[in-house]
């Protein structure tokens, strides 16, 4: 994978006025430390291939706004935004979204991941979905897929708390293999 250019965003974290946003929580277990893993995992697993990887973990005194967030996806081939979902305790699925605005790519991108994500984890694929995201829409159009991704509903009841991060990073074992997949197959090196 010499040649490409992946941008990885942990979802939530520090933002730029300094506040922390930890998005969802099951049992003090916080949205971003498990989207701050997947965002790790598969950048360990594209740089083992040879791949440029840039990660967007916004920590404390580091915080970036949602749109400053996107415009790090300058100068790669992919933009990728982790997040899990939540809702009542009883929904499951995954679901990957691109903006409305974004490049045609960005569909059958969302939806392929999404159901491959699903697939590894047994979980409903509830597909790839159009939504009006701040840190999708800055993505510059030079890059040929963004899409934020919701592995899996960190809240379901069947999931024991003390196996979120093994079913986040099965989750992101799929991710970076459809990512070297799609780079090989659609993106030309940058």
């Amino acid at each position: 994978l010499q040649g490409y250019r992946v941008c990885l965003e942990a979802g939530h974290g520090y933002h730029d006025d300094g506040t922390y946003d930890s998005g969802a929580n099951k049992k003090g277990i916080h949205e971003h430390v498990l989207n701050v893993a997947q965002v790790n995992h598969v950048a360990k697993l594209l740089e083992a291939q040879g791949c440029s990887v840039t990660k967007v973990i916004c920590t404390k005194g580091k915080g970036l706004s949602l749109s400053d967030r996107g415009r790090k996806g300058a100068g790669h081939n992919v933009f990728l935004s982790f997040h899990h979902n939540a809702f009542n305790g009883l929904v499951q699925g995954t679901e990957v979204l691109y903006h409305p605005l974004g490049t045609p790519s960005d569909r059958h991108f969302a939806e392929e991941l999404s159901e491959r994500i699903a697939k590894s984890l047994g979980f409903v694929n509830r597909g790839g979905k159009k939504q009006n995201l701040g840190v999708l829409k800055t993505v510059p159009d030079s890059v040929q897929s963004a899409v934020l991704i919701e592995s899996y509903f960190m809240d379901n009841r069947s999931i024991d708390p003390d196996d979120l991060e093994g079913v986040s990073l099965k989750a992101a074992d799929a991710v970076a293999e459809y990512v070297a997949e799609y780079l090989l197959a659609k993106c030309k090196p940058t």
